[in-house]
């Protein structure tokens, strides 16, 4: 005859049973939530952002040669927000570098103050 392996042992005890059924209901009731939860993370975390929305960007990237030293560089172009970044990419450390960051209605701010 077949005797039980232990995890079959341990699935037919009730109590084990019931409390596993318990954690599955707990989690799909976590999912669930999580499903149904409005997007953008927490009412408090939403509230924090209203006051600086940011539109969705749209962008164009550059990639040129920096004057110093043998590297290259990305510029990143937020047409929408008017922010430019630049970065390089590191290969002895295997990583972006961040080369400046611009907002470009500050610059035409400027420009118009002349």
């Amino acid at each position: 005859m077949n005797q039980p392996t232990p995890n079959t042992r341990i699935a037919q005890n009730p109590r084990v049973r019931r409390s596993l059924l318990g954690l599955n209901a707990l989690l799909a009731c976590v999912l669930a939530l999580l499903w149904l939860a409005p997007p953008g993370g927490s009412p408090r975390a939403v509230a924090q952002t209203s006051d600086e929305e940011r539109a969705r960007g749209r962008y164009t990237l550059v990639g040129g040669r920096l004057p110093a030293g043998n590297a290259d560089a990305v510029w990143i172009l937020d047409s929408v927000n008017q922010e430019i970044i630049g970065v390089r990419w590191d290969s002895s450390r295997g990583r972006l570098d961040g080369l400046g960051y611009r907002n470009l209605n500050d610059d035409l701010g400027v420009r118009e103050g002349r």
